[in-house]
């Protein structure tokens, strides 16, 4: 009965200095390395895998789990070989030489968009080391744990306002040569507006001076628009010609005037004339007493009137001398009549 305890006993010794060994012969871990645990919805994060102890390790198994709803696995690289590892939940490595430590995965995380502020972890489960021995070495899982906050949606600023920037002609109107006394005609003038951000627009409702009869001194067109307090101007070059004189009014006036000059000349001529002859004729009449004075006189004076007269021969004349001389032969008869009563008395 003793000896059978003692064989028990020595058996469960074995099996303790076993465990007790593969215990501390398993001394490697993975870690897990995260680039920030304070995530943004939308924004990216790195999870690095790491190998620390001084066991020599051939190959590693593992498994990622974590929320596919609030993460999603955007690349996987392995460390050792420089190679994308694509999608997948599956960490499996066999390296070409046994490492102790370093780094063996980068694998590249993203908060998908619509999450809601929360925590959330991303482990590695399922942990399998094989060493150089071909032993393997379970390892415990690793976890990160991830603070998720709702993007802060900062107000977009307001695109600035778009303004008047100036006002071009693009197509000249039909007519820019003019004669004075003409109003400017607006046919055929396109005039764009041009804006701060670069757009155009045609406009119509400008205003353009002078709009009254042009003068040779006006050479450009003024035209003016106004939108949202903002007015802006632009020119077109003209040509005003001066109007030419009429010649037939001109030769009409002076004719007219000619006309006027001669007829007036003339009458003054004829007035004058008469009223020197009548002041002669009187006086003679007044002075001669007998009838052959009279007549002779009168004969004298018509002579000096044909002769001296300055008169021109219209006619007129004629009909003031007969006037006269029967005037005169009156004049002669009644001083006769009363010269024979002087006589009988």
């Amino acid at each position: 009965m003793k000896k059978c305890l003692e064989k028990v006993l020595a058996v469960m010794l074995v099996i303790i200095l076993v465990v007790t060994s593969s215990s501390l012969a398993a001394t490697s871990t993975v870690k897990l390395t995260v680039s920030k645990t304070d995530v943004m919805v939308g924004e990216e994060f790195t999870i690095t895998v790491s190998l620390e102890g001084d066991e020599e390790i051939l190959t590693i198994e593992s498994l990622l789990d974590y929320n596919e709803d609030i993460f999603e696995l955007k690349n996987k690289k392995n460390e050792q070989q420089g190679i994308d590892l694509g999608s997948g939940k599956r960490l499996d490595f066999a390296m070409d030489n046994e490492i102790q430590s370093g780094n063996l995965f980068t694998l590249t995380f993203a908060v998908k968009d619509g999450v809601s502020a929360q925590t959330s972890e991303i482990k590695l489960t399922e942990i399998k080391l094989v060493n150089k021995d071909y032993t393997d070495l379970s390892v415990e899982d690793q976890a990160v744990s991830m603070n998720i906050t709702e993007e802060q949606t900062e107000p977009k600023p307001e695109p600035p306002a778009v303004t008047l920037s100036k006002i071009e002609i693009s197509k000249a109107p039909n007519k820019v040569d003019y004669t004075e006394g003409e109003k400017f005609s607006p046919t055929g003038l396109v005039i764009n507006a041009v804006y701060s951000d670069g757009s155009k627009k045609e406009i119509t409702n400008y205003t353009y001076s002078p709009n009254a009869e042009l003068k040779t001194e006006n050479k450009l067109i003024t035209f003016s628009y106004e939108e949202n307090g903002v007015t802006k101007s632009t020119t077109q070059a003209i040509t005003v010609k001066a109007k030419q004189a009429n010649n037939n009014n001109i030769n009409n006036v002076n004719t007219n005037n000619n006309v006027n000059t001669s007829t007036n000349q003339t009458n003054n001529k004829v007035a004058n004339n008469t009223t020197k002859n009548t002041t002669n004729h009187t006086t003679n009449n007044t002075t001669n007493s007998t009838t052959k004075n009279t007549t002779k006189n009168a004969t004298n004076n018509t002579d000096v009137s044909l002769t001296n007269s300055n008169l021109p021969k219209t006619g007129a004349e004629t009909k003031y001398i007969l006037l006269i001389v029967a005037g005169l032969i009156g004049v002669g008869f009644v001083s006769y009549i009363g010269y024979r009563k002087y006589k009988e008395i």
